[in-house]
């Protein structure tokens, strides 16, 4: 009797092992997937910034209306009155 109980918990514990491995590593792909994502954002926010601080050097002729990082994600009014005063300075 000892011996079928041992059997039997020593076979449950195998098989949450093996489903234990199984998530883990699918965990591990989602974490390595992750991490190829937040890569590829940063080389895109690195990119725009990098647009955002040449076309700073360009003749206020040439450039166009660009939101400041402090204006990105405030109201359209804002955007507006940032639009205004850039359109007064070139006039």
């Amino acid at each position: 009797m000892m011996i079928q109980q041992i059997e039997k918990r020593l076979v449950t514990l195998k098989g949450e092992y093996y489903r234990g491995q199984t998530q883990l590593h699918q965990l591990e792909n989602q974490v390595t997937t992750l991490r190829e994502t937040l890569l590829r954002i940063s080389g895109a926010v690195l990119a725009l910034e990098e647009l955002l601080s040449s076309s700073a050097s360009v003749t206020p002729a040439e450039q166009q209306f660009v939101p400041s990082a402090h204006a990105v994600g405030q109201g359209r009014g804002e955007d507006r009155l940032q639009n205004l005063t850039l359109d007064k300075k070139e006039n």
